[in-house]
């Protein structure tokens, strides 16, 4: 390049183009949109307390997770343990009520009223690790931050209160 090229950005189409991404949960990588999944789990710092970067921003991880291969071959799935192997359903087949794949659930009774608890052990399968990836420390500086999904999460927002009689199971988080 010479350096006296000139570029000029129409700042409209940006902006249309970032909350078409926004809106479609996904990235243009090499002209090819590539799905995107936002999870609140993944730990954020916040700039105000570690002083590592700018006071309102925030730094997390991005990760990279190969869903499927060539040809729709699934390669990272839940697995179950299966509660319907004999050695389980002998064990505990008498003792609970319902033995169903991936889920075991027995009642529990108190006087007139029953409740059904279910146990689940999933874990996480990815089979090409090597496709994997990780971008550590991505700094972001939002206008605002988005809602937390977490109550100890400092942008929490209680789920509300109901005005019905009752119990109402949003008031687990209020103190």
């Amino acid at each position: 390049m010479q350096g006296n090229e000139q570029v000029n950005v129409d700042a409209q189409d940006q902006v249309r183009f970032r909350d078409e991404m926004r809106a479609g949960r996904y990235l243009l990588i090499d002209g090819e949109r590539v799905e995107v999944v936002t999870d609140d789990g993944i730990p954020e710092l916040n700039g105000n307390e570690s002083g590592a970067f700018p006071r309102g921003c925030f730094s997390t991880d991005i990760y990279f997770i190969p869903m499927s291969v060539l040809g729709g071959q699934a390669v990272t799935f839940l697995e179950y343990f299966q509660y319907t192997n004999p050695a389980v359903t002998e064990a505990l087949g008498l003792v609970l009520g319902r033995i169903d794949g991936a889920f075991l659930t027995w009642p529990r009774q108190t006087n007139q009223c029953f409740v059904f608890q279910s146990k689940i052990e999933p874990r996480l399968v990815l089979r090409t690790p090597w496709l994997a990836g990780r971008l550590q420390n991505v700094v972001y500086c939002p206008v605002q931050h988005t809602r937390d999904a977490f109550p100890d999460e400092p942008y929490f927002a209680d789920g509300g209160k109901t005005s019905r009689p009752g119990p109402s199971y949003y008031n687990l988080w209020t103190s």
